[in-house]
């Protein structure tokens, strides 16, 4: 069909979509719902194979919005519709896989990342994402596979640089762990999670005079970070009474709550 012949309530929805688009891009979410759910109601209004790829691009434009609003049930649903109409399209894989994350269901989510990833796969944000499900699932070695791609793709990737180092700490491998923080610090040097890490690699190796050194610093950075008071405490007391004390107590890695928190503003 010439594009000329197109209706105009066709031409109304592409500018719709358009706008809400670049809204996206420029994480003007609010606006971008706005303008999803306005070529939406259009669409409601057409029939036929015309509209249908401006279908799927709504429904994928909302379900992103419905994500970032941490509407997740909302999400999947217009994600489900999305892919029924193209299955080939790897952001919307992500965004699904990004909110059945957020669900903590890891296991769904790092099936449909895998197939945002084999789709697309340079699609970078898709594998940090499946490689923090891996993390919560305490599943380090596909972790770091999928950080050390991300990492050869772009060497000044300080999250990747950070998380992967975390995963070496999981593994008891801390020189390779410092090698990444302090790697990820020449990118970040105010990284206050970056620094108390550091910290946590140097208290488990027994050197708690850097550890020490490395929480103060962290919390002159972020001063509300109460787990790291909480091991710097600790580490004084170890370092005072000259006593090793092997527990994981005052870590402040605790469970994938803290770590969620980290990667929510990943495609926002």
């Amino acid at each position: 069909m010439d594009p000329y012949e197109f209706p105009m309530s066709h031409n109304e929805i592409q500018f719709n979509l358009k706008r809400a688009q670049y809204c996206y891009e420029n994480e003007n979410y609010t606006k971008a719902f706005e303008l999803s759910n306005v070529a939406l109601k259009i669409i409601a209004e057409e029939q036929g194979e015309v509209v249908r790829d401006d279908l799927g691009w709504a429904l994928r434009l909302r379900a992103g919005c419905y994500l970032n609003r941490n509407e997740l049930e909302n999400a999947i649903n217009d994600a489900d519709r999305a892919i029924r109409i193209n299955p080939n399209n790897s952001f919307i894989w992500t965004v699904r896989g990004e909110t059945y994350f957020r669900k903590k269901d890891y296991d769904k989510a790092i099936e449909d990342l895998s197939i945002a990833i084999e789709l697309d796969p340079y699609y970078e944000y898709a594998r940090i994402v499946r490689a923090d499900s891996y993390d919560c699932k305490k599943d380090y070695d596909k972790a770091i596979e999928d950080f050390t791609i991300a990492i050869k793709n772009d060497p000044e990737n300080a999250y990747a640089l950070n998380s992967r180092g975390l995963d070496f700490m999981n593994q008891g491998k801390y020189e390779l762990a410092l090698v990444d923080l302090n790697q990820s610090l020449e990118i970040e040097p105010n990284n206050a999670w970056a620094i108390a890490q550091c910290g946590i690699v140097h208290k488990r190796m027994g050197w708690y005079e850097e550890a020490i050194n490395d929480f103060r610093k962290a919390l002159e950075i972020d001063k509300d970070l109460e787990w790291v008071r909480v091991s710097l405490a600790e580490c004084q007391r170890m370092e005072n009474s000259n006593q090793i004390i092997e527990d994981g107590l005052g870590d402040g890695l605790g469970d994938c709550d803290e770590f969620d928190s980290r990667v929510e503003t990943f495609g926002e």
